[in-house]
């Protein structure tokens, strides 16, 4: 058995520590660890992240609970699997008095959408927002990000002024797919023109237009007391294990993100082991000192109990089941394609991937139908 239970959490030796603080979330889209140059040795150049990572605790294996846009954004506000729509954690923080905000250059599809309206954040800067006004088009994904996050990112200074603490969800638009490259002079480092060249590309220039917002943030005076979280909603496959784009599979390349807790009063990069987007909110109410929803997945990183496990998913589909899916803990997966037939176990980075006997598939299948299908995923 996988039993899904939400923990009980006590209070970490990290509780409070930073009362009070603003918090940043920024979830990149489509930006997998797998091709970060700060992770890998090689790949894209992400100096923003870098710099906030010298002053931030950082995960070396941090992993999203489904690689779709939906799905995860899903997972991480709602602090659950798909059955529940609670979506308590931003709740949670306007309960405590602090100002919420999504600024987006997305457009995201109708569910997404609506997703993010039953969150009821006080304020949205999103494409339609800018394109009503006539400041900024919306074509395809969505806006063009340079615009929005200039428009966006003075709107949300002005909504600061009424002095409360606050939160601010911060998404990007040009590293989906067919991956926007606005710049092409100054971000152009990889030739060829292929599609991960172009991919690459886009997430250089992401992470300096993350680093343009933030200085304005900062010159605004909104930073002194700020908790600043970088990660994105899920990976991108190029075609390791046979896998492309993202939904598809709980791989290396599609799970696998970026994620660190920046604040100006840390003083050097402190390393966690690993983690998962169901940590994120109860971590930061544990920094904070504000309670978590009982009703959540997820324990604060600092915790003396804490264990990475969840059951990761793909969403894609095959009958009644997710079409890839499987158990990620302490470092180790076991995953299931029922499209490829394949029964696999491996670490974190995919490497030592070995077959399960043939005896042992059948019971692992079952066993992993019913944890889907205590999730609510079976259906």
């Amino acid at each position: 058995m996988i039993p899904v239970s939400y923990p009980l959490r006590q209070p970490s030796t990290m509780s409070s520590t930073f009362s009070g603080a603003n918090i940043i979330l920024i979830s990149l889209e489509s930006v997998g660890r797998q091709h970060m140059g700060f992770y890998q040795g090689q790949g894209a150049l992400m100096p923003v992240f870098e710099t906030l990572a010298r002053q931030a605790y950082v995960s070396r294996c941090h992993y999203c609970i489904s690689p779709n846009t939906h799905t995860s954004i899903h997972t991480l506000l709602n602090g659950d699997y798909m059955q529940h729509e609670r979506f308590p954690h931003i709740a949670s923080l306007k309960e405590n008095g602090y100002s919420t905000s999504l600024l987006t250059a997305q457009n995201f599809l109708v569910d997404t959408k609506a997703l993010l309206e039953k969150n009821q954040y006080d304020h949205y800067f999103t494409p339609d927002f800018y394109a009503e006004k006539g400041e900024a088009g919306v074509s395809g994904w969505g806006g063009d990000d340079y615009a929005i996050f200039e428009n966006g990112g003075e709107d949300f200074i002005k909504s600061c002024e009424d002095g409360k603490p606050f939160f601010l969800h911060v998404t990007n638009n040009q590293t989906h797919i067919n991956y926007t490259v606005y710049d092409t002079e100054r971000f152009g480092r990889f030739q060829g023109g292929s599609a991960k060249h172009r991919y690459l590309n886009a997430v250089e220039e992401s992470d300096y237009l993350m680093g343009r917002l933030l200085e304005r943030l900062r010159n605004a005076g909104l930073l002194e007391n700020t908790l600043i979280v970088y990660t994105s909603d899920h990976g991108q496959a190029f075609g390791e294990l046979g896998y492309r784009a993202h939904s598809t599979a709980i791989s290396a390349e599609e799970m696998n993100v970026p994620f660190l807790i920046h604040h100006p009063r840390l003083d050097t990069t402190r390393w966690i082991r690993e983690s998962n987007h169901f940590d994120l909110f109860p971590t930061l109410f544990d920094l904070i000192g504000i309670p978590c929803h009982e009703k959540t997945l997820g324990r604060s990183l600092f915790s003396d109990d804490y264990q990475n496990q969840f059951v990761g998913f793909s969403s894609t589909r095959k009958g009644q089941l997710p079409s890839n899916f499987g158990l990620i803990r302490d470092g180790r997966k076991v995953m299931i394609d029922l499209v490829l037939s394949r029964f696999w176990t491996m670490d974190c980075e995919d490497k030592g991937i070995e077959t399960l006997p043939p005896q042992e598939q059948k019971h692992t299948l079952k066993v992993m139908h019913d944890a889907l299908s205590n999730r609510g995923l079976v259906y």
